[in-house]
């Protein structure tokens, strides 16, 4: 049967019990290499640079990400496509039959490690659900572990510090596998981390270790990254914002963290870079005749939309802005709406889904500038394009990385 880590807790071990009927005798979460990533935000960017540095250095790659922006299928990723729906659906109900208890994400995630290891994919890219600890994710066996930004989120579950949450997040260390984490993390964060680190045996592989020797551009910043085998770039990220760029840093670090297992040159690595796709972070989408312009973004939580309001001030200063905003009822909505309430000209509030969703007319409350609630999202949409168009503003559509699929704007495949 299968073993779990020496150095986790009953309360683990108990947790990841349930899925041994499944997993058996099977060694299906060791046959696949793979890049387990965790953090509050920025854990998909790093993942999908990851995978394309991956891929442009010759790999059959597997991406597992969460949530879909549009259709399920976007969370597993063989090669860069997503799976087909009919295997996916199939999968599903397959691993559902053996373990009824599971929810949406376990059966999901198991349905990526089936389909990779049936399309012969050479390594995978992980991204945790929700901390790391206790996530279902945690059953793999990595080439190196990464944590990403670190946040408040998800605090009923993972603890109400940044302290706590980093602790959980952090275990996903295992003995003997490299950690790379982010470099801007604060001090008590990044002293939580490297205790679970040592109490696991996993060595500490500093972001900051690649350093970004030239920043030149707003939107599109060219970047030259100097790495311990020498310089990746000069590249263009195809990610905006600011937090990219850090990003970028810690994507790299894992690939040097992984030196001796992958091969990759530095233009393939600055090639991965450039022909990155992660839609629904900070991205354009196709304006139609007098349309306005329009920026999506997640920012689902306040860290997130922190990081766009700066994102929004630094490359836009005082430009109108129209916002089109809905907000998981599970978040800070209070802090988030304070974010963007300081970029926003007038806000339509509406629901992305109204089962878990805020009530647009309680979002719609907690601005200070105009705000009107339109609980259909393609009328809210509708309301929202009128308003920019009218004032000649800027259209930012944000709060819920379901917004996008709800109001039918964009694709999976758009960069």
């Amino acid at each position: 049967m299968m073993s779990f880590p020496s150095h986790w807790t009953e309360e683990q071990k108990q947790r990841f019990d349930v899925y041994l009927p499944y997993l058996g005798t099977r060694r299906l979460m060791q046959e696949i290499p793979c890049i387990h990533v965790a953090g509050t935000n920025g854990k998909g960017s790093v993942c999908a640079m990851l995978e394309s540095m991956l891929r442009q250095a010759g790999y059959r790659t597997g991406l597992f990400t969460s949530p879909h922006l549009y259709h399920e299928t976007e969370r597993i990723l063989i090669d860069g496509r997503p799976i087909d729906p009919a295997y996916m659906q199939e999968g599903m109900e397959h691993i559902a039959a053996i373990l009824p208890s599971a929810g949406y994400f376990e059966r999901a995630f198991f349905c990526a490690m089936e389909a990779f290891a049936a399309s012969g994919c050479e390594i995978a890219v992980i991204e945790a659900g929700i901390g790391g600890a206790m996530d279902v994710t945690n059953l793999v066996a990595p080439w190196a572990t990464v944590i990403a930004n670190v946040g408040l989120d998800h605090t009923a579950v993972l603890g109400d510090t940044l302290e706590k949450i980093a602790q959980q997040k952090a275990g996903i260390a295992k003995r003997s596998v490299p950690m790379v984490l982010y470099s801007d993390l604060p001090k008590g964060v990044h002293d939580a981390i490297v205790s679970v680190c040592r109490n696991a045996g996993a060595p500490i592989y500093e972001g900051e270790r690649i350093r970004i020797i030239q920043q030149d551009g707003a939107l599109h910043p060219v970047l030259t990254f100097q790495t311990d085998k020498g310089e990746v770039g000069p590249l263009t990220l195809p990610l905006m914002g600011a937090h990219q760029v850090k990003n970028a840093q810690l994507a790299l670090a894992a690939m040097m963290a992984l030196e001796g297992k992958i091969k990759a040159t530095e233009e393939q690595l600055a090639e991965g870079l450039r022909t990155t796709c992660w839609p629904g972070r900070m991205q354009w989408m196709p304006t139609c005749g007098t349309g306005p312009q329009i920026l999506v973004d997640g920012a689902h939580n306040p860290q997130a939309a922190l990081q766009l309001k700066e994102n929004i001030q630094r490359l836009f200063g005082k430009s109108p802005v129209v916002l089109l905003c809905a907000v998981m009822r599970d978040k800070n909505t209070k802090e988030v709406v304070r974010q963007l309430n300081e970029i926003a000209e007038v806000a339509v509030c509406t629901v992305a889904e109204p089962q878990r969703g805020t009530p647009p007319q309680d979002l719609a409350a907690l601005f200070s500038c105009p705000a009107e609630a339109e609980p259909d999202a393609a009328k809210a949409y509708a309301r929202a394009c009128e308003a920019a168009r009218h004032r000649g503003a800027l259209l930012v559509v944000a709060g819920s990385l379901y917004l996008p699929g709800a109001i039918g704007i964009g694709s999976a495949q758009e960069g």
